[in-house]
């Protein structure tokens, strides 16, 4: 916690870098898994994609979280109960979730190699279903998040919720 609060910025980043790299490795294991691959995993695992996935988290998805979330905290830091809370929800949802889901999609389409044309249709073809569905669960979880965690962690819990989802 000195590390977050002595440099926020750095300490969301790197934590980012971590879970979106642990975040592809994970992925890449259970996709390995489901098709049966043979020898060891680690040797079909494709390490471009993990540090591609590595620099976004160090220096989108970091970065990224603690602008916005910092950004609401002031924002909304004289309301209280209730009424904040509500606030903090409806920022959240409609404005921050799908801006972090636009960048999350762009990200992954240029990973990808996807040309321009391509990762925008990619995105728009995504883009919907995936908020969607971050709205189904995320405003119960950010009213936790919210009421339990103070302002600074909240990119950091989010990312480790992330993970999970």
């Amino acid at each position: 916690l000195l590390a977050l609060h002595n440099n926020p910025l750095r300490t969301k980043a790197f934590t980012a870098c971590f879970l979106n790299t642990l975040e592809e490795i994970i992925a890449q294991i259970l996709a390995l898994r489901a098709a049966k691959t043979k020898g060891p995993i680690w040797k079909h695992l494709d390490y471009t994609k993990i540090a591609k996935m590595a620099a976004y988290g160090l220096l989108v998805n970091g970065p990224l979280g603690h602008v916005l979330f910092s950004t609401l905290a002031a924002s909304l830091k004289n309301y209280t109960g209730v009424g904040g809370t509500f606030a903090q929800l409806l920022i959240s949802n409609g404005l921050i979730l799908p801006l972090q889901n636009l960048v999350y999609l762009l990200a992954l389409g240029a990973i990808k190699g996807l040309d321009l044309r391509g990762n925008i249709a990619a995105v728009l073809q995504r883009i919907w279903p995936l908020t969607l569905a971050c709205w189904q669960y995320f405003p119960i979880i950010q009213l936790v998040v919210y009421r339990v965690f103070p302002a600074p962690l909240w990119p950091l819990v989010f990312n480790l919720i992330g993970l999970l989802f």
